[in-house]
């Protein structure tokens, strides 16, 4: 049995990142981003999309440590947690890929939010743990709002 899987790849920034083919739904162009007051520090805004509210997550702020990096599409994935057909979206920089890979020996600590790395076309990508990133990104925002 092979121990390869499915990965989408895509670039947040300078940098790839993948996920697990079966959580991500699609791959959508820049729709209006809906901006409102609200306390939850990850979420940027929503997006209407389909005749559903998907809300977008800033987490450059935890894989780059900066905010606001632009991006051409929102990748979205099925959430780590709420009902079956939740949707989240992420920022992206660019075109995503499609690979089938197995993950490799981990060299060194990685972040609590990266599962896995992998070797695509000669680069090390790291696989994302989607619910511990939506803590990772939580807390930082929440740090940062503590010290201003």
């Amino acid at each position: 049995m092979s121990s390869e899987k499915q990965f989408v790849v895509f670039p947040v920034g300078v940098r790839m990142f993948a996920l697990p083919a079966g959580v991500v739904a699609e791959l959508a162009r820049p729709d209006r981003l809906h901006r409102f007051p609200h306390t939850t520090p990850a979420v940027q805004g929503v997006l209407a999309r389909n005749g559903r509210i998907v809300p977008v997550y800033d987490f450059g702020s935890a894989l780059l440590r900066k905010h606001g990096e632009k991006h051409r599409y929102y990748l979205l994935v099925k959430t780590p947690r709420g009902s079956a057909g939740d949707l989240i979206a992420l920022p992206v920089s660019g075109e995503c890929e499609l690979v089938e890979c197995g993950p490799e020996p981990r060299s060194s600590p990685l972040p609590p939010y990266v599962s896995d790395v992998l070797t695509v076309h000669g680069s090390m990508v790291e696989v994302l743990d989607l619910e511990k990133l939506i803590a990772a990104v939580s807390s930082v925002r929440d740090s940062k709002e503590a010290t201003a």
